[in-house]
């Protein structure tokens, strides 16, 4: 059984990743501008592990100026595990045709790769179990 549910678990993580990756480099390929911007503030979050471990996440508001009109914008950045204050500078890349899409080099965009190695690897040994099964005759 588990050398099919295996295989199964690995695709989903490596479309995931797949997919992750995808909307990371279409968001960092628009993102053609660049200003500094501040992290106004910080929400956190407690996430709990396996076996009752805890971790704290955090995501930032950033504000930024665009460079052609001087609008202000802000945006969240995603949940990371690094620590982030309020008031720290970063560099914003932005989209100079959608200010609204933009991210912080304080917090880069999640580009999948997490998910598509696990993906990966749970993929490998998936199909080593189901060989290993086949040639057990089960």
């Amino acid at each position: 059984m588990g050398a099919i549910v295996l295989p199964i678990v690995a695709v989903v993580f490596f479309v995931v990743g797949v997919v992750k990756r995808v909307n990371s480099g279409n968001l960092k390929s628009a993102c053609t501008e660049t200003a500094p911007g501040v992290i106004l503030n910080v929400d956190d979050r407690e996430r709990r592990g396996r076996r009752g471990s805890r971790t704290t996440e955090y995501r930032g508001e950033v504000l930024f100026v665009t460079n052609e009109d001087s609008s202000e914008y802000t945006f969240y950045t995603e949940w990371t595990a690094a620590r982030i204050s309020v008031g720290t500078n970063t560099v914003v890349h932005y989209d100079p045709d959608d200010p609204s899409k933009a991210y912080a080099d304080a917090v880069k965009p999640d580009d999948g790769t997490v998910a598509f190695i696990t993906g990966g690897l749970l993929l490998v040994v998936g199909g080593v179990m189901f060989v290993i099964d086949r040639v057990k005759g089960r």
